[in-house]
């Protein structure tokens, strides 16, 4: 939406140093939920071939909420899967998701899950919990 613009941060009568936004929408646009969520939207079509979970008569794969992603999977091999899609996808639409804020929660009997999920090249962190729109899983 917007090339080639200079941008910076003022917090508090305190700027930033000017940095250039090549292209996409600038931080703090009314637009940027909206269009990120059509953006990602398609993620869910490339994990379409991707197991899920089942809750009564109901098939949960992904959900969804501005720029979070939780992928939901019944297997370790289902979820290197539609993590293997997430990065593909990103790969084909010159974005990069945050490892940093990457993980991997199991729950059942399997706490200490003996698996590698790899994601951007790297070994995930398998948390015991995380966050989720306010609440604890």
């Amino acid at each position: 939406m917007y090339e080639c613009c200079a941008s910076k941060s003022i917090i508090q009568d305190v700027s930033s140093e000017e940095y250039h936004v090549k292209h996409g929408l600038r931080e703090g646009s009314c637009l940027s939920p909206t269009l990120y969520a059509t953006f990602l939207d398609a993620i869910v079509d490339k994990i379409s071939d991707c197991s899920g979970i089942s809750i009564g008569s109901f098939k949960i794969k992904i959900m969804l909420y501005v720029d979070d992603i939780v992928l939901l999977s019944d297997s370790p091999v289902d979820l290197q899967r539609m993590l293997d899609c997430c990065q593909e996808y990103a790969d084909d639409h010159s974005f990069q998701f945050s490892f940093q804020k990457s993980q991997v929660v199991v729950f059942g009997d399997d706490v200490d899950y003996n698996y590698e999920w790899r994601f951007m090249g790297k070994t995930m962190t398998q948390s015991s919990h995380y966050k989720y729109l306010g609440m604890f899983f």
